[in-house]
């Protein structure tokens, strides 16, 4: 894969962008810690899961990657913490670099060589709060933070080596059975040496539908912003499959389809949780 050299300096104006997101991920914070939990309840989640993807990302040839991550979750109304290590394998002709939140296309593609490299992919935490607490309201709203680590190996394509931060509203309502959700969330994205990364918007738009109290289904349109200027802006669909086994496991199978370069041409993954 493309390789890249760790940078070791970043300039005034980038360290102004991330200072003002990290300002806001503080205040939305310590706002919320002056209301008291309405709910005692505490839960711990543990979940792993599969997912394969492939695309071609406006290429000469596709580019495959297999994400394997292992997550624990801890929440107690009205908080919820995350954590997800991952372990990724992508094989390509380089210029694409495997994302917690989709591939990244960063150019420099050798046409006449293939590689495959796995390994470490990019920690991810995520500290979630549920305003809904805050007044009464019908719907369902969580304001969302969440920091991506640089662990993943830089040269080998598994990772920028930079770190990224995400603020995100997640809004939904029930009604019945269906539920509609939607998110819309902004990156500032770390920048690797000699490649120059942009911030983006991103936003999803979708239904859940329970079937049954064990069985739920869903569709969802994913839209995101091109992270370099040698993609295009990301558009997927997304459809699942949730299944409540018991209580306390869960499986989730979900295929994905790509409507534009940015984004992988097909993907398949199953996610398996077990709460404790």
């Amino acid at each position: 894969m493309i390789k890249i050299r760790h940078k070791t300096y970043v300039t005034v104006y980038e360290i102004n962008k991330r200072m003002k997101l990290i300002l806001v991920i503080f205040i939305a914070s310590i706002a919320s810690t002056s209301v008291s939990a309405t709910d005692s309840s505490d839960s711990l989640k543990f979940s792993t899961g599969i997912e394969y993807s492939s695309g071609s990302y406006g290429l000469s040839s596709d580019t495959d990657i297999t994400y394997i991550p292992f997550s624990v979750k801890y929440q107690t109304f009205p908080w919820s913490l995350k954590l997800t290590v991952p372990f990724v394998r992508i094989s390509g002709p380089g210029g694409v670099v495997a994302g917690v939140d989709g591939p990244i296309v960063i150019g420099g593609v050798n046409e006449n060589k293939r590689t495959t490299e796995s390994g470490l992919g990019d920690v991810v935490a995520s500290a979630a709060y549920s305003l809904d607490s805050l007044f009464e309201t019908s719907l369902l709203l969580d304001l969302k933070t969440k920091v991506k680590l640089g662990t993943a190996n830089e040269t080998k394509g598994l990772g920028t080596g930079e770190n990224d931060y995400s603020i995100q509203l997640d809004i939904a309502r029930k009604f019945g059975k269906a539920t509609p959700f939607a998110t819309l969330g902004h990156k500032v994205t770390g920048d690797p040496d000699s490649v120059e990364l942009n911030d983006i918007w991103y936003s999803s738009l979708g239904l859940d539908y329970k079937i049954n109290p064990s069985l739920s289904s869903g569709l969802s349109f994913d839209y995101k912003e091109a992270t370099s200027s040698t993609s295009e802006d990301s558009q997927e669909g997304v459809a699942y499959l949730n299944w409540k086994v018991n209580p306390k496991t869960s499986v989730m199978g979900y295929g994905v389809a790509g409507f534009s370069d940015g984004s992988p041409d097909n993907g398949v993954g199953v996610q398996v949780t077990i709460k404790q």
